[in-house]
């Protein structure tokens, strides 16, 4: 069943949409995700750094003894925020592309800035962590805000991979420093709802190209159908000329052949019909010559042989006909038929053996059989000298 398939136009075809669309379905699902990744990370660069700025700028005009509260309070899970003296973040090398973009957004945002006074820096992520590197480890002194956040987060962060952190430090007027630290997160190249798509389209490829490639190629089967009735029956009805244009070629030409093919086997029953009608008259002639035979036995003999002669052209006639009909089968002794076979080449001059096992009674056709051994030991007799039968 396999084989059929794959050795079939329909079968081939449907094969070739489905791998064909798949790898471009697969190839625009990863171009998206990348042009996607690249959006969604300049997005939330442009966000994390407008945040920091206004956050440092808030800072800043915030009296140092109520930082600390102002701080709690623009702490969020997708922005860390803490003040302290300690040192800043190492800052990541100039050729590392996502920190330096940030910085460079930061630097934008805010251009008093001394250039050592701004530090970003890449952290990859050592695990699969998600909610942690937005909250810190699980119940790690969390208020009930944050926990339902993080609870909400966790059911819907399913289709992105944390890759890491992005930290930086900022120094403020007072030399002291704000340290940020934003989670960084890209889609899945491979989502649950992407592969649901992908088997979308797959189906609906499948159903659409069964029936556009069974119906395009139904002519083929009804093509093929005719020539089998065709090679069994010259005379059957020509085929629909209809379908797609190689078809209708196809068509065209098996009409064209069949016609030719009938004018053939009308000319060439004519001609043996016009040769059965002229060896008419000598047979004839030689039936009535037979009867001022005196001979008896050669009387009987040459009977036998125009009679034999008229059963052959009638077969052959028939056969030239091929009207369908055939001789009719009735049952004869085999080795009579071939011990008179034998007994006319031995009149003929020719040398034969023949031994016979007994009476075989046989059901066949008797002229079509009795030609063929005549044939046959006609050939042994002249191009071996001697038939043994």
């Amino acid at each position: 069943m396999k084989n059929v398939i794959l050795n079939s136009v329909a079968g081939r075809t449907i094969l070739v949409l489905l791998v064909g669309l798949s790898l471009s379905h697969i190839a625009s699902l990863w171009v998206y995700t990348a042009e996607r990744s690249e959006a969604l990370n300049l997005s939330h660069d442009r966000l994390v750094a407008e945040r920091m700025a206004m956050i440092t700028r808030l800072i800043e005009e915030t009296p140092v003894a109520s930082r600390r509260q102002v701080l709690s309070v623009l702490d969020s899970p997708g922005l860390r925020v803490t003040e302290g003296p300690r040192e800043p973040v190492v800052a990541s090398p100039k050729e590392s592309d996502r920190p330096h973009i940030l910085q460079h957004i930061l630097e934008l945002y805010l251009p008093d800035r001394e250039e050592e006074s701004i530090l970003v820096h890449f952290a990859a992520a050592q695990d699969e962590r998600r909610t942690d590197d937005l909250f810190g480890p699980e119940n790690a002194g969390l208020n009930e805000h944050t926990k339902d956040v993080r609870q909400f987060l966790e059911s819907h962060i399913a289709e992105t991979t944390i890759t890491g952190t992005i930290q930086a430090s900022i120094q403020l007027a007072d030399s002291s420093w704000l340290h940020f630290s934003s989670p960084l997160s890209v889609p899945k190249a491979l989502t649950p709802r992407m592969v649901l798509s992908m088997v979308i389209m797959l189906l609906a490829v499948l159903i659409l190209s069964i029936w556009a490639v069974r119906r395009w190629t139904a002519p083929l089967t009804t093509f093929a159908h005719a020539a089998e009735r065709f090679g069994v029956d010259v005379n059957a009805s020509p085929l629909p000329e209809s379908g797609l244009l190689e078809v209708r070629k196809a068509a065209h030409s098996l009409n064209q052949m069949q016609e030719r093919i009938q004018r053939f086997v009308e000319d060439r029953t004519q001609m043996i019909a016009a040769i059965a009608h002229d060896l008419g008259t000598p047979i004839t002639r030689l039936r009535l010559r037979a009867e001022y035979i005196e001979d008896e036995e050669q009387h009987e003999k040459m009977l036998t042989d125009l009679n034999e002669m008229e059963d052959m052209i009638a077969s052959t006639l028939t056969f030239a006909r091929d009207d369908g009909a055939t001789e009719p089968r009735e049952i004869f002794d085999l080795n009579s038929l071939l011990q008179s076979i034998c007994d006319d080449i031995s009149d003929a001059g020719h040398t034969v053996e023949f031994q016979p096992k007994g009476r075989i009674p046989y059901a066949f056709r008797l002229v079509a059989l009795r030609r063929a051994f005549a044939n046959l030991l006609d050939n042994a007799v002249i191009y071996g000298g001697k038939a043994h039968l």
